[in-house]
């Protein structure tokens, strides 16, 4: 049988023309389709605002405007002859804005316009997407919809989030959170999380299957968030159907022998339990794949189911006098196509077939036909600790600002006695000389200091005249010491700006305090 063919669709829109635009959808959606190249996806399909056409491609329009996505989607998918088949994969990423309208989720193309009374007409309904990509053949469809970076506007609470029927959805957040970027990563939450569980290399706790993926991107875009505290928090959503799709090897290439066993036994339930071998044959093409048609069992549950295909599309007998009409199918090729790009609608995917076909595995003398049911004990992802970030408390030297204070009410009580007939002069004075020391005592080492503001300081109060001899030497000594001690104890907690404000701060207070002070004590007469 051939090899399953890989198609991805890559949607990302920063520059939005009528409403708020994004940084980082751009640049999610390009490590996406590099991730896509690295795992030799046979086509991948890339939209961008401003993105050039490539040489030799055979894309119309490379622009996410609402006219070149749906023309897109309705000409290439929607053909006589389907360009995928069974065990194809399709998988679609759109990161940019999203939006609920009327009771449906809607993604939101450049040129989106809410202003225009028909503005529902000019979004694309994600219905839209996901039937036009059923109809392409493959039996494998995965929305990554990184939609709900919507501007706020939504007037019922609600995002984007409805199950898409015949498809793996995946949202990055839920129907009332909102997705973001982080400005760190320069990626949205969801989209960085997503790159790094598709990366992960072949081990028991890749990211190989549709339930992996799933509870990876729970833990991460959390643990992201909290990493980044600006970043509020967003849960990502998966929707599966059919349910059996849970355990569907999204990379074949890292599956282990526990993921290929456990889509061995959804694949036997499938044909035997549901009687859905649509849905079987699908498994056992994605267990093929995985075990590079090695695996005997599979390739001989594969033959078996493929000797049946007549009964699930029953063609008329020519003795019949009007022709019975055949299921509908995702895979049809007939003339049935898409209506024009203005009204998006399509039909619905065929439901499993209602004829029983019990008889598919009715052979006992082949024992592969079926295994028994296996209990397969579900793997505990351990719970990973983020470690908080612990925030230093700043220690406030209360002490040795209440003696630093006290100092300066005394030295103004000296200065304004000392320059009483100069009165604001003096002050003045006084307010520069405690600026000045200050500054010093913010940019130099602790003794450095003490000598300076002793200097300073004597120098001060022997202009002044207030005291002289051992009175100057020993009132600057002190003053210097519990100067240097407090600006030592600020440094240990606050920056050099923030120690140089405090210690130009209590001067002023101390300063004032005791020039007033001193004016109140002389109002009273005495």
């Amino acid at each position: 049988m051939a090899k399953a063919k890989n198609w991805a669709i890559i949607v990302g829109i920063n520059a939005y023309e009528h409403i708020g635009q994004l940084r980082y959808a751009n640049r999610d959606a390009a490590a996406l389709r590099n991730f896509f190249h690295e795992a030799k996806f046979d086509r991948v399909f890339y939209f961008a605002d401003g993105l050039d056409i490539p040489p030799q491609s055979d894309q119309k329009s490379t622009q996410p405007r609402h006219s070149d996505l749906v023309d897109f989607l309705h000409d290439r998918f929607t053909t006589k002859t389907p360009p995928l088949s069974a065990g194809d994969n399709c998988w679609f990423f759109f990161a940019g804005h999203g939006k609920r309208i009327k009771d449906c989720d809607y993604l939101l193309p450049q040129d989106y316009n809410p202003r225009l009374s028909n503005h529902a007409d000019r979004a694309i309904p994600v219905n839209f997407v996901r039937e036009a990509l059923l109809k392409s053949g493959a039996d494998n469809v995965i929305l990554l919809l990184d939609a709900c970076r919507t501007e706020g506007d939504r007037a019922d609470g609600l995002g984007i989030g409805d199950e898409q029927p015949g498809a793996i959805t995946i949202f990055s957040c839920q129907r009332n959170q909102k997705a973001y970027e982080i400005e760190a990563l320069q990626q949205g939450a969801f989209t960085a999380a997503l790159l790094e569980g598709l990366r992960m290399p072949k081990a028991s706790d890749n990211c190989a299957t549709v339930q992996r993926l799933d509870a990876y991107l729970r833990r991460r875009v959390l643990e992201l968030c909290r990493l980044h505290p600006e970043t509020p928090v967003q849960t990502p959503a998966t929707s599966v159907d059919p349910g059996q799709k849970w355990y569907l090897l999204l990379l074949p290439d890292v599956a282990t022998e526990p993921d290929i066993a456990m889509l061995k036994v959804k694949a036997y339930e499938a044909a035997s339990l549901d009687e859905n071998l649509e849905l079987a044959e699908q498994l056992w093409i994605r267990i093929i794949a995985a075990t590079s048609g090695q695996d005997q069992e599979a390739l001989r549950a594969y033959a078996k189911i493929t000797r049946h295909e007549k009964p699930l599309s029953p063609t008329p007998s020519p003795a019949q006098a009007t022709p019975a009409t055949p299921p509908s199918s995702n895979r049809s090729t007939d003339s049935q196509s898409l209506p024009p790009p203005s009204a998006p609608t399509l039909s619905a995917r065929r439901s499993p077939p209602t004829q029983p076909l019990s008889h598919v595995f009715s052979q006992p003398a082949q024992p592969v036909d079926f295994i028994p049911r296996r209990e397969i004990p579900r793997r505990e992802i351990p719970r990973r600790e983020i470690p908080r970030r612990e925030i230093p408390r700043k220690k406030i030297p209360s002490i040795h600002l209440m003696i630093l204070g006290l100092l300066y009410a005394i030295g103004g009580m000296l200065l304004a006695l000392a320059f009483a007939s100069y009165g604001v002069g003096a002050i003045s004075v006084a307010m520069l000389v405690a600026w000045a020391v200050a500054i010093f005592g913010a940019v130099v080492g602790a003794w450095a200091r003490a000598g300076g503001m002793a200097v300073a300081v004597a120098v001060s109060v022997a202009m002044v005249g207030a005291w002289a001899g051992a009175g100057v030497g020993t009132f600057a000594l002190v003053f210097a010491l519990v100067m240097a001690g407090t600006g030592e104890k600020l440094l240990a907690s606050f920056s050099r700006f923030d120690t140089f404000l405090i210690l130009a701060g209590i001067p002023l207070v101390g300063l004032g305090v005791g020039g007033l002070g001193y004016w109140a004590f002389k109002a009273t007469g005495h």
